[in-house]
């Protein structure tokens, strides 16, 4: 027999991980629809814990089942995609306002933009959990390990015109340097950073290796250490 269209039984498309992340109009939460509900419970254990997580965690948190993970997002490397673009777009957009500000008070003043300014602007997210910086560099960090399609096209689109600016910034506030030094400097700035800002946890590294003496917990010190020693790096004169 013959099936007709109101008989014929067609599989439902899963949505891609971008059609999921262009649904939420508002910021995922543990209280809104499933996928955002997912992805705030992901986005809260990623930033705490890593990757070390499983599915039934992440859907435990979010109240729903392995299933509707698998629905809208395929895996957990994709819910990981999709968070990263979020993530993204949310931290670097707040990076490069701070910039602008930055750059504008040097033009009014007639001066170079001041270094430390710059360096702070780039660092600060990541130190401050509420804007997401764990997170971000946690997903960084994971992208370096297994590098995707998707990851690469997100810092490709999300990084690569930040991080210029940055060093067209670092350049106007040391014209001392060689300015093809910044390029360098830029990719150091972000593995201290990152490297750090992924081990800040209870045991940390930091803390192991100095008895206690200094610890990245602490976020005054972490900033004030890190930004001398990015400083430094930023400015130094080169060996002739």
């Amino acid at each position: 027999m013959r099936q007709t269209p109101e008989t014929t039984t067609r599989p439902r498309r899963r949505p891609s991980p971008v059609e999921v992340k262009a649904a939420l109009v508002a910021q995922p939460t543990l209280s809104g629809n499933a996928p955002a509900r997912i992805l705030a419970a992901a986005e809260r254990l990623f930033a705490t814990r890593g990757f070390d997580i499983s599915l039934r965690e992440i859907t435990e948190l979010a109240d729903v089942n392995i299933a509707a993970v698998n629905y809208h997002f395929g895996s957990k490397m994709n819910l990981a995609e999709v968070l990263f673009d979020r993530v993204s777009r949310e931290v670097n957009g707040k990076r490069l306002e701070d910039l602008d500000r930055i750059m504008a008070e040097a033009k009014r003043l007639d001066r170079p933009p001041v270094l430390d300014s710059i360096i702070l602007a780039f660092i600060k997210p990541y130190l401050d959990l509420s804007e997401g910086g764990h997170l971000l560099a946690r997903l960084i960090l994971q992208h370096r390990i297994e590098p995707t399609d998707l990851t690469r096209q997100i810092i490709k689109t999300h990084f690569d015109p930040m991080a210029k600016r940055f060093i067209e910034a670092f350049r106007l506030a040391v014209p001392s340097v060689d300015p093809v030094a910044f390029f360098w400097r830029y990719v150091f700035m972000v593995g201290a950073v990152v490297l750090t800002v992924t081990d800040t946890g209870p045991g940390n590294r930091l803390d192991r290796l100095s008895d206690g003496g200094a610890d990245a917990r602490n976020k005054e010190e972490f900033q004030n250490a890190l930004l001398a020693f990015l400083r430094g790096g930023i400015s130094a004169l080169e060996n002739t």
